[in-house]
């Protein structure tokens, strides 16, 4: 299994976005040691930061764009970035603007962030993080995770 170090502070922070990220889930993921591992690698501080700042709460661009301290040259790629990660979900009602939403852990981020068909660096050691979460999951036996585990051995 792969160690993942990282200090405190990341740690921590990390850990609040997943807690934050469980609040989209009836049943909350367990926030372990490679979830966190996972997300250290698919985000980095600054978007942590805005995230937790951006909250559970639905926004309009113009009022995520105020969360953040960039300028709105970079916002907006920052921000599209992270819709492309998963992290942010779009929502769209008849006729209104859309509004974007912190996404969950899952089924949210992690299976958006394998959608674009590329498999960069960092998605390449994403997936091995994320096969150790897997793996790591096998000792729970707790509704979503057992049906997961199911699901994984099956195939």
């Amino acid at each position: 299994m792969t160690k993942a170090t990282m200090s405190r502070e990341r740690k921590q922070s990390l850990r609040k976005l997943a807690k934050l990220m469980n609040t989209r889930h009836r049943r909350p993921w367990p926030v372990t040691s490679p979830l966190l591992a996972c997300f250290d690698v698919a985000v980095n501080q600054q978007e942590v930061d805005f995230l937790l700042r951006f909250g559970i709460e639905p926004h309009n661009y113009s009022e995520a764009e105020a969360l953040s301290s960039q300028s709105k040259d970079t916002f907006k790629a920052f921000f599209d970035k992270l819709i492309r990660k998963g992290f942010i979900s779009k929502e769209h009602d008849s006729g209104k603007e859309p509004k974007y939403l912190l996404a969950g852990i899952a089924f949210g981020w992690f299976e958006v962030i394998f959608a674009d068909g590329k498999r960069t660096a960092e998605q390449k050691k994403l997936a091995v993080r994320g096969k150790e979460l897997l793996e790591s999951y096998q000792k729970f036996n707790i509704f979503p995770l057992r049906n997961l585990m199911n699901f994984r051995e099956k195939n």
